[in-house]
């Protein structure tokens, strides 16, 4: 008890120091208007922290030469709300898919997600809004490589089709004929930075009809030979949706002058077994598909896609739910075609 009664003691002497203390603090505070004081060095790292606002809302000058760029007009409200369902293709990707749409070439550079079909109004907004937020400046040069060899083009203006953003081109007379004749047809489209000199193929495609026979043969051995193997779809359900694919090309795939693809496939795509074939004037050699997103495969022609003078393919290709346009890059060392470029992708 008496310990009890000397803290109780020393607790009375003490509180008229504290509560002095917390007065002289309170009244430090509220000198400047309630804000605390700021010393010099807690000013520099208040500055230090703060956001930006001026970088953020004001356009910079551009390294050089010192001149404001003239900011972009705004959208109107219906493009803005146009602009926020759109997404395009990374900024670092550098290839891709071009094709024959409506009787012209097209590059797909993303997807819209709202319906333009039947407002006209919205399809003026999205070409507004496309030309906004598009990566691709109007002007911008592409290099398009396809069957009949590599031209340059300049995108022309953005239109929407079956769910893609795709740029119009502003290109040769060579290859807007062949756009307007020839179905299918499908090139690789390359950003570049300068210009280049058109150039012919490269490989002449042309072969006798007893070769193409040929390919007409074994495609058809393929497919016998992947209907009796062992391997086969578990599920009734599958095997009873059984059916095959056979495709034909021809090019110059190194020592190879043609390609076969058969493809044995159930269901939704849920159960695929793909065959490739390079076939030489007196030799048949496996090759391989890499490719992430796509399970079946169906040869469209053949093109020198990357400029490299081997022969690439454009593909029709399939997945569950969903299918698109795919371009595969040839390697003649492995024997092995790889995705260079996909588009026109569609979705059920």
């Amino acid at each position: 008890m008496p310990q009890l009664e000397l803290l109780r003691r020393q607790a009375s002497r003490l509180a008229p120091i504290t509560l002095g203390a917390c007065l002289v603090l309170f009244a430090a505070c509220t000198q400047t208007g309630g804000a605390p004081a700021a010393t010099g060095d807690s000013a520099t790292v208040a500055d230090a922290t703060a956001p930006d606002t001026m970088a953020s809302t004001t356009p910079r000058p551009q390294a050089g030469n010192g001149a404001m760029p003239s900011a972009a007009p705004p959208l109107s409200p219906l493009a803005d709300t146009v602009a926020q369902r759109l997404v395009f293709a990374p900024l670092v990707q550098d290839w891709f898919t071009a094709a024959a749409r409506t009787k012209r070439l097209v590059v797909d550079l993303g997807r819209v997600d709202i319906d333009l079909k039947k407002d006209t109004a919205r399809l003026v907004a999205f070409r507004a809004a496309a030309a906004a937020r598009s990566p691709f400046a109007i002007g911008s040069r592409l290099r398009l490589r396809g069957p009949w060899g590599s031209d340059d083009a300049t995108i022309a203006g953005f239109e929407a089709y079956n769910g893609r953003i795709v740029a119009t081109l502003a290109t040769s007379p060579l290859v807007d004929s062949l756009a307007r004749d020839t179905d299918p047809l499908v090139a690789s489209a390359q950003r570049v930075r300068n210009d280049s000199t058109p150039a012919g193929a490269a490989c002449d495609r042309a072969v006798d009809s007893a070769f193409v026979s040929r390919l007409t043969r074994l495609a058809r051995a393929t497919e016998d030979s992947l209907r009796v193997s062992e391997d086969q779809p578990l599920y009734a359900r599958l095997k009873a949706s059984l059916k095959a694919r056979r495709s034909v090309a021809a090019g110059c795939f190194g020592e190879a002058r043609g390609v076969v693809i058969v493809t044995l496939y159930a269901g939704d795509y849920e159960w695929v077994r793909e065959r490739v074939l390079l076939v030489g004037d007196g030799s048949v050699k496996k090759a391989t598909v890499r490719d992430l997103r796509f399970r079946a495969h169906e040869a469209l022609h053949a093109l020198d896609a990357d400029g490299d003078g081997v022969d690439d393919l454009a593909t029709r290709a399939w997945t569950p739910r969903g299918g698109g346009t795919a371009i595969l890059s040839f390697n003649p060392t492995t024997a092995r075609f790889e995705r260079l470029a996909q588009g026109f992708a569609w979705e059920r």
